[in-house]
């Protein structure tokens, strides 16, 4: 997205089957605790509690992604 002095302009694709196949494969590889030990460290959050608020994200993504994969789908990715 690009921001400005009005708010923000955002960012949307489209994304082919073929490219959520790969995002889906690429999710499958990331593991939970590579998650855990690459979430920094802060003394203004409990890190436990962040750690699985990431983690619970990233499952629901994995399994977001593989269903529009199982099913030859594409989808729009808005951020912003």
């Amino acid at each position: 997205m690009t921001m400005h002095g009005e708010g923000w302009d955002p960012w949307v694709r489209a994304l082919t089957p073929s490219e959520v196949l790969a995002i889906a494969q690429d999710l499958d590889d990331i593991s939970d605790a590579e998650v855990r030990l690459r979430l920094p460290d802060s003394p203004c959050v409990d890190r436990d509690l962040d750690v699985e608020y990431a983690v619970g994200y990233l499952r629901r993504a994995r399994v977001f992604a593989t269903n529009l994969a199982d099913e030859g789908r594409g989808m729009v990715y808005l951020i912003g």
